[in-house]
């Protein structure tokens, strides 16, 4: 399924000019009962065409990808060992997350996976979601040209996708808007099992890596 919406342009950062004294918001030929002129926030910058940043928690159990300081995706991680769901403490082993991105212009970021100290026949589990963003439905289920299971962020242009190998899962479900009474809105919850997983985090994807 292809994209079906294309991604905000982004606004182009607002010029200022430095026309008021020292310590003043006046201009330097108003009259003294004049009222100041009131300044604007500037226009936010878009996220940078680089790769997410990847943290994990004290416990080792969960991570998260950060992304023009929007969290983009997080999850949590656990092992299945004799048919039975175990949390990494309880298996003696922790979370193992190597990250690195190829590309100048056309970013391409490998997110790999694993548990140090599982043992043959682990297999590892992975259960998250991509959050809402702005309080706006962001995300859709889509394919890219691999046919591989992907979220696409529409307003902010990247996708996150997860090699073959795994047994994937994507749904979306609604939750509710923070502060809003009675109103939802939709995520995507991501869910993988396999012996590894891996992620790739491509942004300004339309922008670069399917310039049509």
């Amino acid at each position: 399924m292809g994209v079906s919406a294309r991604p905000a342009l982004y606004a182009e950062q607002a010029k200022t000019e430095d026309i008021c004294p020292l310590g003043s918001n006046k201009r330097a030929d108003m009259q003294p009962n004049d009222e100041p002129i009131p300044t604007s926030n500037p226009t936010p910058e878009p996220p940078p065409n680089g790769p997410a940043k990847v943290s994990t928690d004290n416990k080792k159990e969960r991570f998260k990808l950060d992304y023009g300081g929007e969290i983009v995706f997080q999850a949590g991680v656990k092992l299945i060992r004799d048919d039975k769901s175990t949390s990494l403490r309880d298996a003696v082993a922790r979370l193992f997350v190597v990250s690195k991105f190829d590309g100048w212009d056309v970013v391409t970021q490998t997110i790999r996976i694993a548990a140090v100290g599982s043992l043959p026949g682990d297999i590892l589990t992975i259960d998250g979601h991509c959050p809402i963003i702005d309080d706006t439905v962001v995300t859709e289920i889509l394919c890219d040209e691999a046919q591989l299971p992907c979220v696409y962020c529409v307003s902010h242009d990247w996708l996150l996708s997860i090699d073959p190998g795994p047994t994937t899962a994507l749904a979306v479900e609604d939750v509710p808007v923070k502060g809003t009474a009675d109103v939802t809105a939709q995520r995507i919850t991501v869910a993988a099992t396999g012996p590894e997983i891996i992620l790739r985090f491509r942004p300004y994807y339309r922008q670069r890596h399917r310039q049509e």
